[in-house]
């Protein structure tokens, strides 16, 4: 794998459990601490993950995340519906409650991680202890580090769906340019 490649990616594994912790502790100063458990947590994760719900938040969530490991998986054409709700424990109605179709699931899954990879640069670049070059040389040592972990597996999911819808979902070719040229932005201040 091309060493240039992993470190503009980020991983599936890491996001989802910094999801976790995002969502129950609500402040950055928090999941700081929590990111050098979150690596242990890495090695133990299944990709497939039953989640039951208990609020209509916790299914939109919980369908996002799973919709987003089997999309890393098997990609966004290869991934139905069906297999999302299965794998969550919901209902059909409950999908369609919160999105009016795949395309519509699809994007939310990118915003969602595009959220999530937002306040992970953060940790690393409002980090004042560091100077500003040596912020972007830790981000990149502990994405580096989180492929190696998993063996290069998986890859990135918006490098994933830039190559697989980019020329089939003008959509999908959209909001992912955006969240990139946000991303670059972030870095760039």
């Amino acid at each position: 794998l091309n060493l240039k490649v992993a470190k503009k990616c980020f991983e599936l594994k890491m996001i989802y459990d910094l999801l976790r912790l995002i969502d129950k502790f609500e402040t950055t100063g928090l999941i700081c601490k929590y990111l050098s458990k979150t690596t242990s947590l890495l090695k133990n994760y299944q990709s497939k993950v039953k989640v039951k719900s208990t609020t209509k938040g916790d299914t939109k969530l919980a369908l996002i995340n799973a919709g987003r490991c089997i999309i890393i998986e098997k990609g966004f054409n290869h991934t139905g519906i069906q297999e999302v709700l299965q794998a969550v424990g919901v209902p059909k109605g409950s999908f369609y409650h919160f999105f009016s179709n795949k395309e519509e699931f699809g994007l939310a899954i990118i915003d969602r991680d595009a959220e999530v990879h937002a306040r992970v640069i953060d940790i690393y670049l409002k980090d004042k202890t560091l100077t500003p070059l040596n912020r972007l040389k830790k981000y990149f040592v502990s994405k580096i580090e989180e492929f190696e972990s998993l063996e290069y597996r998986e890859g990135c999911l918006f490098g994933n769906l830039s190559q697989e819808m980019a020329d089939q979902n003008e959509r999908f070719r959209s909001r992912l340019q955006e969240v990139t040229a946000r991303w670059c932005d972030r870095f760039a201040e």
